[in-house]
């Protein structure tokens, strides 16, 4: 038993080297793919940079190493808001670098039934800046104003998170701590998307991301709770949308 057990440990820890192994694998070969192909005449008549703002409902988590905040609030929770500056590499492919921000807060309040202490208030506040690195590539055009495309994200992600526990004693006697977590952890999203060219400079995206995967945290459907949903919930927790403006 104690064999089997060691067995699926090692198992388990080789496949997710091997799958981190081969997302980046993958994303750098994208790259290359991309910018040996030759550019097409419709990219070279216009700019080839462009910006753009983005926002993603997927909620990205970072697990700090040995916390000290409390457990009973969450702590590192993040959706990024986006600014970026892209380049198109040529008429299907495009590269983009970001810098993101996202956070989140708690509050829970709670009593142990001890006769000293009437009352915990436990508050949790998370601040996220991310750089999130962006693949793009163009499946096919639906009409003339659509295209349909892959896209795949990189990105490091630093975030604090400020913790306050109050302890509300008998005479009204409070105790307050606070405490303070800090780390890194490194994200990847993959899925579709759909481009709508509004003008000449102005563009619309809409795009489902049906994979997250955490590259140097955990990946737990206990914590990562919103994972868990299906159907229209899963849809809602899974979609970003942008607007991009060519120079």
């Amino acid at each position: 038993m104690c064999r089997l057990y060691y067995f699926y440990i090692y198992t388990e820890a080789y496949s997710s080297l091997t799958m981190r192994t081969n997302l980046i694998f993958l994303f750098l070969l994208l790259s290359l793919e991309a910018v040996a192909q030759q550019p097409d005449s419709a990219v070279s008549d216009r700019s080839r940079f462009y910006v753009g703002v983005s926002f993603s409902t997927v909620s990205h988590h970072i697990y700090y190493k040995n916390p000290k905040g409390a457990q009973d609030v969450t702590s590192g929770y993040f959706a990024p808001l986006s600014v970026n500056f892209g380049y198109q590499l040529n008429e299907r492919a495009s590269i983009q670098a970001g810098l993101a921000y996202g956070g989140s807060s708690d509050h829970n309040n709670w009593s142990p039934g001890s006769p000293d202490t009437l009352m915990y208030d436990s508050y949790s506040n998370t601040h996220v800046l991310a750089v999130p690195v962006t693949m793009r590539y163009v499946l096919f055009k639906v009409f003339r104003r659509f295209q349909l495309y892959g896209t795949g994200t990189v990105m490091p992600a630093f975030g604090t998170t400020k913790f306050k526990r109050i302890e509300t004693r008998q005479d009204d006697i409070s105790t307050v701590l606070n405490v303070r977590d800090a780390g890194m952890n490194a994200f990847v999203t993959a899925g579709l998307g759909l481009n709508y060219k509004i003008s000449k400079r102005f563009s619309g995206l809409i795009e489902y991301h049906g994979f997250k995967y955490n590259l140097t945290g955990n990946n737990s459907f206990y914590y990562d709770w919103d994972q868990g949903f299906t159907g229209f919930l899963r849809i809602s927790k899974s979609v970003g949308v942008g607007f991009n403006y060519s120079l």
